[in-house]
């Protein structure tokens, strides 16, 4: 009987902190203004030529990499050269998402910014941690 209690009230607990919790993320759940998405699209459209090269050639790397794994002996210098080049990849968008970021961050208000930011946390949440730069975070560009 008191194993039953306990669930119980373990069970009221959790669903309570869950409420808090859902009370608390609504604001970031609001949508963003009109002039707040067209500024995301515009930075996005404005770094996408540069991004896209990089993001093919990481991919073609990352292929490269499976097909070189896939050998009966793979060889290591063809590995080690792989990872070099996806390791530049990766550094490379890194510093194009930071650029990006930096522009949203002068661009919008603080207030504003932080809800990108949040939106971005809760797309990371929902997309298993690939959420991208708060550019990302608008539809793509028609």
């Amino acid at each position: 009987m008191n194993r039953i209690i306990s669930l119980a009230l373990t069970a009221l607990t959790a669903l309570t902190l869950l409420g808090a919790t859902t009370a608390r993320a609504q604001p970031a759940r609001a949508p963003l203004a009109p002039e707040v998405k067209q500024t995301l699209r515009d930075t996005r459209a404005r770094f996408a030529p540069q991004i896209a090269p990089i993001k093919r050639d990481l991919r073609d790397a990352r292929q490269a990499l499976r097909d070189e794994l896939a050998r009966p002996q793979p060889s290591d210098a063809t590995l080690r050269q792989l990872e070099d080049r996806m390791i530049a990849d990766r550094q490379r968008l890194t510093q194009l998402h930071a650029q990006a970021d930096a522009e949203l961050r002068a661009r919008l208000s603080p207030r504003d910014y932080a809800r990108v930011l949040m939106k971005r946390a809760s797309r990371m949440h929902r997309h298993g941690g690939r959420g991208g730069s708060p550019a990302q975070v608008a539809p793509p560009v028609p």
